[in-house]
């Protein structure tokens, strides 16, 4: 029912005057944002006075980096009447991002650009270059990724100049026991600040639960947490507070790294490696991330 009636809405909209903004071949100049991970890509290449709107998530510091500079810029909850009241003419969405108001979007022929979630760092540099692209600002776009290769070339460089040797095993570890494995941006982060992830050996799929007690025999070197303390009593924190869980502090070097820094396949994922990297090996990282957090190892 609600399919058949989507004509009849967008009919209604265009004669409410919520109808697409004329075509120009000029750079987007009132863009859109509906998902967290491009909000964040958008405040990072287009000027303030190009973005009309972000995502309503993107003032969460618990899941985004800019979540401060957010906070200048209207929010959307995403919701199609509402986003064509900003009158877009470029419109930034994620692959699983409000679909009915995509699909509405695109049949009044506003421009909408679809953004895949970034599972490897080549991601991170595609969605760079595909956000830059069509708002024409590429070589903002190439700063971002030399800097962002940079920052992961310095962190290699820190590892070739260490003792040689296996690198130590490490296990991402939240609430229910969620980890994460190979093919999942995480896991080519906890690559690349020189550690092996035991989800690997596990058997563990890209997103998916670690047993307890695969963590417990394996204990792992490093242990990844989250920096977010719980609001309240859950079930889903409880093996968090197990004591064989607890045991393990004992056993493993714990290390917490905001969220913020690897939801998203943004140039921050840099951060987090250079955090791993610099907690594992004993030394001091320079808080470059406002309320983040101490990134050096929990006690």
């Amino acid at each position: 029912m609600r399919a058949l009636a989507l004509p009849f809405v967008l009919a209604a909209l265009v004669s409410m005057g919520l109808a697409a903004p004329s075509v120009s071949a000029a750079p987007p100049q009132r863009v859109v944002s509906l998902n967290v991970c491009s909000d964040q890509l958008l405040m990072l290449l287009a000027p303030p006075e190009r973005i009309v709107a972000v995502s309503y998530l993107s003032v969460d510091p618990e899941i985004s980096v800019l979540a401060e500079e957010a906070g200048d810029f209207t929010s959307t909850t995403g919701r199609l009447e509402e986003v064509l009241e900003l009158q877009p003419d470029l419109v930034l969405a994620g692959t699983f991002t409000t679909r009915p108001t995509v699909f509405a979007l695109r049949r009044l022929g506003i421009p909408v650009v679809e953004l895949s979630p970034a599972r490897s760092f080549v991601d991170v540099r595609a969605n760079l270059r595909q956000v830059a692209a069509v708002l024409e600002v590429p070589d903002r776009a190439e700063r971002l990724i030399a800097e962002f290769d940079t920052a992961l070339a310095d962190v290699e460089k820190g590892w070739n100049d260490g003792s040689e040797g296996p690198r130590p095993r490490v296990a991402v570890y939240g609430a229910n026991g969620w980890s994460a494995g190979p093919g999942s941006l995480r896991h080519v982060v906890l690559e690349a600040a020189g550690l092996r992830n035991l989800a690997t050996e596990a058997l563990i799929g890209t997103r998916s639960h670690l047993p307890l007690e695969v963590l417990v025999a394996a204990r792992p070197e490093v242990i990844v947490t989250s920096q977010r303390e719980p609001q309240a009593p859950a079930l889903a924190e409880a093996l968090l507070s197990h004591p064989a869980f607890l045991e393990l502090r004992g056993h493993s070097n714990f290390v917490a790294i905001p969220q913020a820094l690897w939801t998203c396949g943004t140039p921050f994922v840099a951060e987090a490696v250079r955090r791993l990297a610099a907690a594992v090996r004993g030394r001091p990282s320079n808080d470059r991330l406002s309320g983040s957090g101490d990134p050096e190892p929990v006690p």
